[in-house]
């Protein structure tokens, strides 16, 4: 089975945003004065945040795809996940088996996932959050939890949510994937603000064994992201 042809305009999809020739969300005030924190808040529609589908993108699912061939997964929990577009690169490998169970806390991307993914069984979409552990519980064995761009939402204690979270489902593997501090100024705006916890990741480094650690330099916005793989 593979994923569906799903209609993007249900969904309020809109043509893709571009600033300086590249893939950005639709952040409100980008042109003004204003400072913008980014991200801006855990609900979002559809089309806000469709720059992360683009093939621009796509070296960050790479990355992340390699890691899950490479180690031979086979149950995922994808944290913050969107439209799940993890599993168009696996299944594109020809990687399909494996279970997955991804949520975010917006319900128009995940809506779209659940229509596209509908046919497939050991795939599955919720709206979620992730402090909700009733709401987030899966009936297979948990290889590796990926972190999509979550721990900065935790900038005082993500450390201890990371672990709270990887021993609930007794997880032996994480994929991290958060926004560098420093963006490049063509993909980034002076008044925005970046809630990013980047710079502390060298601490998960001495608490779990790391087994990949790099940055990806994305043609998007704030397409600089650092990509670890831990080992706990």
């Amino acid at each position: 089975m593979k994923p569906r042809n799903v209609d993007k305009t249900k969904y309020e999809s809109k043509p893709l945003n571009k600033v300086n020739g590249m893939p950005w969300p639709r952040i409100s005030k980008q042109d003004s004065k204003e400072q913008v924190q980014v991200p801006l808040k855990k609900e979002y529609l559809f089309r806000s945040m469709d720059y992360l589908d683009t093939l621009e993108a796509r070296p960050i699912f790479d990355i992340q795809k390699d890691i899950i061939i490479r180690n031979k997964f086979k149950g995922i929990v994808d944290i913050g996940c969107r439209i799940g577009i993890q599993n168009d690169y696996l299944y594109e490998a020809g990687y399909t088996d494996y279970n997955y169970m991804g949520f975010d806390t917006s319900s128009q991307p995940i809506a779209y996932a659940q229509e596209r993914w509908a046919d497939v069984d050991s795939i599955e979409y919720r709206v979620a959050d992730l402090l909700n552990k009733k709401d987030i519980s899966v009936d297979f064995k948990v290889d590796c939890i990926i972190w999509s761009g979550i721990l900065l939402y935790f900038p005082n204690d993500h450390i201890k949510v990371f672990e709270d979270l990887q021993q609930f489902y007794s997880a032996p593997s994480a994929i991290i994937q958060e926004p560098c501090k420093q963006q490049d100024s063509n993909k980034w705006l002076d008044n925005m603000h970046l809630n990013t916890i980047e710079t502390e990741l060298d601490s998960y480094k001495e608490l779990f064994t790391c087994e990949v650690d790099e940055v990806v330099n994305c043609d998007i916005f704030s397409g600089k992201r650092r990509i670890m793989h831990l080992c706990l």
